[in-house]
């Protein structure tokens, strides 16, 4: 065999090679920036999905503390059953309770009432309170419930 046929051999092979490993690549290539832009996609539906399920639940959170204001400042014996019905209408929420200052005086989750609301959460509340406020915690005393969101209406 002559040395330009061993050479056109070669290239032959080499054509071969690349036109087999080049469309390899190619598919490795727009498999890879697919498969990115397929979790950047997700991601972002994701990041979607939790913020308007934060924005629903904090909605019906400030709905409750609405339909719990005409019962501030009543005895809790006498408002006992409303709060069970807002408790059963709201039911997302494990509990409901009123506020009198810095004390919770009555709760549809604690056995007793008139606790600290620093108490429950374990934390020094600020000495001036705005009318209106929410607060993520890690947890609460003597309950397996964390993390926790809270949303305090102050009475004017």
């Amino acid at each position: 065999m002559s040395p330009q046929h061993k050479r056109a051999q070669q290239r032959g092979r080499w054509l071969i090679l690349c036109a087999g490993v080049f469309p390899l690549l190619l598919v490795l290539l727009f498999t890879f920036v697919e498969s990115r832009q397929i979790v950047e996609r997700d991601l972002q539906s994701t990041a979607n999905l939790a913020l308007n399920q934060a924005e629903s639940i904090t909605t019906r959170a400030w709905s409750l503390l609405e339909a719990l204001q005409p019962l501030q400042g009543k005895l809790c014996e006498d408002i006992r059953d409303d709060l069970q019905r807002l408790s059963a209408q709201f039911a997302y929420f494990r509990a409901i309770g009123l506020t009198y200052d810095k004390s919770i005086y009555c709760s549809s989750l604690f056995a007793h009432n008139d606790l600290e609301i620093s108490d429950v959460i374990m934390m020094p509340l600020p000495a001036k309170l705005p009318p209106a406020w929410s607060l993520s915690v890690d947890q609460i005393k003597d309950a397996d419930i964390s993390p926790t969101l809270l949303f305090i209406r102050t009475p004017a």
